[in-house]
C-alpha cells in the first residue's frame, strides 16, 4: 500500500529550506557589506594617514623656514637700526664741526683783510712754520725766502686737490645715504616677504583642512556604496535562492 506524502509536511519543508537559504544568503551578504566597508575603511585611513603625514610635514618645514627668515630679518633690523643710530650721530658730529670751522675761517678771512705788514708777517711765518728771518715785513709788503716760497707753492698746488677730494666725498656721502635707502628699502621687501609666507603658510592650511574634509566626505559616501551594492547583492541572492 502506498503513503501519500503529506501537503502540510511537505510545504512547512519547503518553506524551511527557504527560511535556511534565505538565512544563508542574509549571511553571506553581511559579511560582504562587513568586508567591504572595513576595506574601503582600512583604505581611506591609510590614505588619511599618509595625506596627513605629508601635508603636516611640508606646513612644518614652511613655518620653521618662515620662522628663520624672520628671525634673521629681525636680527637684521636690529643691526641695521643700532648702525644708522651710530651713523646719524658721526653726521651730526662731522657735520657739527664743518659749521664750526667754516665760521672760524671766515671770521679769520675778515681779520686777514686789515692785516698790517706786520702782522700779516706774523701770521704768514706761523702758518708756514717759517724759521726767524725767512718772512720779514717790509714797509709796503711781506718778504719770503726761497724756502718758504717752496712752501706755500706747495700747499697752493695741494688747495685744488683738497677742494676736489672734499667735493667727491661729499658725493660718496650722497651716495652711500642712497645706498642706506636701498638697504633699508630691501629689508622692507624681505619683511613683506615673510609675511606673504606667513599668509601663504595659513591659506595652505586651510587648503589642507580642506582636503581633509572632502577626503572625510568621500569615505562617508563610499561606505555608503559599498553597503548599498552589499545589500542589493543579498537581495538578489536571496530571490535567486
Amino acid at each position: 500500500m502506498t503513503t501519500e506524502a503529506n501537503p502540510v509536511s511537505s510545504k512547512l519543508s519547503q518553506d524551511w529550506t527557504w527560511v535556511t537559504h534565505h538565512l544563508a544568503a542574509l549571511v553571506i551578504t553581511g559579511a560582504l557589506v562587513i568586508g567591504s566597508v572595513y576595506g574601503v575603511e582600512s583604505l581611506i585611513a591609510k590614505h588619511d594617514a599618509g595625506e596627513a603625514t605629508k601635508y603636516t610635514a611640508l606646513l612644518n618645514t614652511q613655518a620653521e623656514q618662515i620662522k628663520t627668515v624672520q628671525s634673521q630679518l629681525a636680527a637684521n633690523e636690529a643691526a641695521e637700526e643700532a648702525r644708522d643710530a651710530a651713523y646719524q650721530k658721526t653726521i651730526a658730529q662731522l657735520a657739527q664741526s664743518i659749521a664750526t670751522r667754516n665760521t672760524q675761517v671766515q671770521q679769520q678771512v675778515k681779520n686777514d683783510a686789515t692785516l698790517s705788514t706786520q702782522e700779516a708777517a706774523v701770521r704768514l711765518a706761523t702758518q708756514t712754520g717759517a724759521k726767524a728771518g725767512e718772512v720779514t715785513a717790509t714797509a709796503t709788503g711781506v718778504d719770503i725766502d726761497l724756502p718758504v716760497t717752496r712752501g706755500i707753492v706747495t700747499s697752493l698746488d695741494l688747495l685744488p686737490v683738497a677742494q676736489a677730494d672734499l667735493a667727491d666725498t661729499q658725493k660718496q656721502l650722497v651716495a652711500q645715504k642712497a645706498l642706506t635707502v636701498d638697504a633699508q628699502n630691501d629689508a622692507t621687501g624681505q619683511k613683506n616677504l615673510a609675511n606673504m609666507y606667513q599668509g601663504q603658510l595659513t591659506i595652505q592650511t586651510e587648503a589642507c583642512n580642506a582636503t581633509i574634509k572632502s577626503l572625510k566626505a568621500k569615505r562617508r559616501k563610499s561606505i555608503l556604496k559599498a553597503f548599498g551594492i552589499g545589500f542589493v547583492s543579498g537581495y538578489i541572492a536571496g530571490k535567486i535562492l
